[in-house]
């Protein structure tokens, strides 16, 4: 667990680190073991365990490259506006804390905005409130275009810089809604470059880990976070990955959206999942 937590904040300060530099430039301008397959307890099936084994592998090992050892010139004083899609959850918040303190770095004034996960119209508002501020660059993260279009299409006209991390603009094929309100979007990795192939392919590496410590046999209360793009495309890559594994099932799915993770309601969803399904 604690490589898994050591890889999360790694990916974090990476994610801030690249939505910075983009303002700058903007501004300026598990063990494998041996291969193994399991049968069945009725021993009719069986699977071949070594490619999960071997992807899970890769994942542990990590995607990510060195950072650049150089960056572009950066303006001085930027008033900088960070809107957070909900400070109750750490996914949010702890990103939005190393992009204050990466621009507190660059000797930027920061202001965070808790969107509280968008409830009464909280993204609108918090880049409406950047753009009275006379913010010179916004960015956005886990806010996608179809959460805060108005809001987005303001800072544009406003021309305002708006660098989203893990927010998904107008033209993703999941959000299909117009043309691009956001000056940039993070890019992540080299085999991952968009928040979108990197969504999936965190979905597909929860499949390999959980084909690979139930040995194939994966009786699966799966969550869908239907709420968020990114949600969307980590479901999908989790469904395609685990459907490999025949001798695994989806015994329930959750759909829940982002404030159900803080009033209370994925908690009560999951006890009674629990209590209906209490091998899985």
């Amino acid at each position: 667990m604690s490589n898994r937590a050591r890889g999360r904040s790694r990916r974090r300060l990476l994610l801030i680190s690249a939505a910075l530099g983009g303002l700058s430039v903007l501004l300026g301008a598990c063990s494998s073991g041996n291969a193994a397959s399991t049968s069945s307890g009725s021993g009719s099936a069986s699977i071949n365990l070594a490619p999960f084994q071997k992807a899970l592998q890769a994942d542990y090992k990590g995607h990510f490259t060195a950072p650049p050892t150089t960056a572009p010139a950066h303006k001085k004083g930027v008033n900088l506006w960070i809107i957070s899609c909900g400070q109750a959850s750490e996914g949010c918040s702890q990103p939005v804390a190393n992009a204050k303190e990466a621009a507190q770095a660059l000797g930027w004034k920061a202001t965070v905005f808790d969107g509280n996960f968008g409830i009464g119209d909280a993204y609108n508002t918090g880049i409406r409130q950047a753009i009275a501020d006379h913010a010179q660059a916004i960015i956005t993260i886990g806010v996608n275009c179809n959460q805060a279009k108005s809001g987005y299409q303001a800072a544009k006209a406003a021309g305002i810089v708006v660098v989203g991390a893990d927010s998904y603009d107008c033209t993703d094929p999941a959000v299909h809604d117009g043309a691009n309100v956001m000056s940039a979007t993070v890019k992540f990795t080299p085999s991952f470059p968009s928040a979108a192939d990197t969504s999936r392919e965190r979905g597909i590496a929860k499949a390999d880990w959980i084909i690979v410590h139930t040995k194939g046999h994966a009786q699966v209360i799966n969550t869908d976070f239907a709420g968020l793009t990114g949600g969307v495309y980590e479901n999908q890559g989790f469904i395609s990955e685990l459907a490999k594994c025949k001798t695994c099932k989806i015994v329930k799915t959750i759909t829940f959206t982002p404030p159900d993770t803080s009033d209370g309601t994925l908690k009560q969803e999951w006890a009674s999942a629990l209590a209906q399904f209490p091998n899985a």
